[in-house]
């Protein structure tokens, strides 16, 4: 479980949806029918971050899952991300720099808090 370090009631209650392998600390997006999966790249969904591991199949009911909307967490970088950067989505929902102006439609769910190597943590203060 990821600990959030600081939140102010932002913790939303969703649910998983089918066949989706959810880490914490993963940027999650809606996806079509109301439910979170991990956030693909470039995603202009992003809701928020995992608190806790679920894994579901195609055949399971959804499962709950506690999804932080705002505050200080800590993801997963997928690149080099300096202190002070816009984060966006990556795939696997990895937290990367989004460039403004870029060909890209990434939509900002953050700023860096501290720099992040490729797949290790860095704090994010969300801004979703």
């Amino acid at each position: 479980m990821v600990d959030p370090l600081y939140t102010e009631g932002q913790i939303l209650p969703l649910r998983a949806g089918e066949s989706e392998t959810i880490t914490a600390g993963k940027l999650l997006e809606l996806k079509s029918d109301g439910d979170v999966g991990v956030a693909t790249s470039a995603s202009v969904t992003v809701i928020g971050v995992a608190l806790t591991d679920v894994t579901t199949t195609a055949s399971d009911e959804r499962y709950p899952i506690a999804v932080i909307a705002q505050g200080v967490v800590t993801v997963t970088a997928s690149t080099n991300i300096s202190i002070g950067a816009l984060v966006a989505s990556s795939n696997n929902g990895k937290s990367i720099t989004h460039t403004p102006g870029a060909a890209t439609y990434d939509e900002v769910v953050g700023v860096a808090l501290t720099a992040g190597s490729a797949n290790a943590t860095h704090r994010v203060l969300l801004k979703i």
